[in-house]
Order: structure tokens, then sequence, then C-alpha cells
């Protein structure tokens, strides 16, 4: 995908279509990487609520907890991250 989207950059004559079948990829992942999207793995799903700030805390919150020999439980750690 770099190498295509490198080959558009230097030669302005080559088509989408051109590299697409040079390169053996999708044309719509060529289009999207383009313009600028985001690869799907690179993106937060909608389902997650809570925010990076809110997990780190928990992490730390859990991460503390086993430090001190009290092992964290399953209805204490939902009732935080309500």
């Amino acid at each position: 995908m770099i190498l295509a989207l490198k080959a558009l950059e230097k030669d302005l004559k080559l088509s989408l279509s051109a590299v697409v079948k040079l390169y053996s990829i999708p044309y719509t992942t060529l289009y999207d990487r383009r313009a600028g999207r985001p690869i799907r793995r690179d993106t937060l799903a909608n389902s997650c609520s809570l925010t990076d700030l809110e997990e780190q805390i928990i992490v730390q919150y859990v991460i503390e907890l086993s430090i001190c020999v009290f092992p964290p439980r399953l209805c204490s750690m939902e009732d935080i991250a309500n």
C-alpha cells in the first residue's frame, strides 16, 4: 500500500486504476488511503464507553489492588466502570 501511494505521488501521470493493477490491491482501499481515511483497526469502536483516561485509571487501580494482595472483584470493577 505504501509503495502504491508513493508511486502515485512520484508519477502524476499514473492513474489509480493503473496503480491498482500494477500492485494488485483493491481500488477502494487505495482510494480511501489516498483520501486520508484511517485503517479500521486504528479507529475506535462505537461501543467504547470509557475514555482512555478512565481506562488507565481503572487499570492502575487493579494493579494497586494486586500489589496489596487484594484480588479485584468483578462486581467492584463494574461499579467503578459505571
